[in-house]
């Protein structure tokens, strides 16, 4: 009998042994994130613009001024009210050719100088001054475009409600592997200078490249997207008597609900992610035709298919990540 007791408690010890290496394992691969790298930089954000990451940053020493992230635009530049506060000065060069806020334009350049986020400066900065948005949207005073973002792997951690700047020799695989992943490719569109990244992507089964940008606050795919589709969606126009129907900031950002569609699509897959039931815009940006995809199935990736989850932008190895 005490013979029996003992084997008992034998195997209670080593069932008790493997019970705390399952548990340690799995707590180092729950902190994988700290043990792999640590970040260079980090500093709070939050939600702001109609659900847009925005940071705070320093402009020449003085601030704090609101900047959004936006990897729809190819360079960090400031609006009109930042550009009244600290009088840039204009350079003497030619516009500056520029992709951002879901268009292109070609703008006067102007010296912005030191932009400081959490210490990661941009020096002496050129960019460019946006027009403020229309008067029923607040505007922030700048964009973070990928002039800076490309310098880092990019994470924004929902839990913590802060964004993380690591090196781009991180090794993102092992840190971010469990996540889902989405490969992003640079794409100029035949531009000698400025490039966007995009993601190949099904919406209903009909491919559709998406570019990345989380700048724009909803996701929206183009008429030429829309009519391949029309067949297999549920189509919610937007009149001036559905207001019920259409989310607020739809209006935001167009100013009229004539000016746009929404769509509820029942499934959109992007590399391992997968979206169902999801409302887009249809709409055609003037950007589409400047770098001429109008005519095929097109469409911008916006926050709103990463709000309220993490993610990780690694541009380096051409790869996005969502928890």
């Amino acid at each position: 009998m005490k013979r029996l007791v003992s084997h008992i408690e034998n195997d209670m010890r080593i069932l008790y042994g493997m019970l705390a290496t399952i548990i340690f394992v799995t707590f180092i691969s729950s902190n994988i994130y700290a043990r792999e790298a640590e970040p260079v930089a980090s500093l709070p954000y939050r939600l702001d613009y109609g659900g847009l990451v925005t940071v705070e940053v320093t402009v020449n020493g003085d601030g704090p001024y609101d900047f959004i992230i936006d990897t729809g635009a190819t360079f960090t530049s400031a609006f009109e009210n930042l550009a009244v506060l600290q009088k840039f000065s204009p350079l003497d060069k030619r516009p500056k050719r520029v992709l951002g806020l879901a268009q292109l334009e070609k703008l006067q350049p102007f010296i912005i100088g030191d932009i400081s986020v959490a210490g990661l400066t941009l020096q002496q900065h050129e960019g460019v001054v946006f027009p403020d948005w229309h008067e029923i949207r607040r505007t922030p005073q700048g964009v973070l475009g990928l002039d800076f973002l490309e310098q880092y792997l990019t994470v924004v951690n929902n839990e913590t409600k802060r964004i993380e700047f690591f090196s781009t020799r991180t090794p993102s695989k092992k840190m971010w592997g469990k996540w889902q992943k989405i490969p992003v490719r640079k794409e100029n569109f035949g531009m000698k200078k400025g490039h966007l990244f995009v993601i190949d992507a099904q919406v209903q089964g009909i491919g559709t490249t998406f570019i990345l940008d989380l700048g724009a606050e909803l996701t929206h795919i183009n008429n030429a997207s829309f009519d391949k589709i029309s067949q297999v969606i549920f189509d919610a126009k937007i009149t001036p008597n559905a207001r019920e129907s259409v989310p607020n900031q739809i209006v935001d950002v167009f100013g009229s609900r004539r000016d746009v569609r929404a769509i509820i699509v029942k499934k959109l897959k992007a590399g391992a992610a997968q979206w169902y039931k999801q409302l887009m815009v249809v709409y055609d940006p003037f950007i589409f035709s400047e770098l001429g995809v109008a005519d095929q199935p097109y469409g911008l990736f916006g926050m709103d298919l990463v709000k309220g989850r993490s993610f990780a932008l690694d541009f380096t190895q051409g790869n996005l990540y969502i928890e």
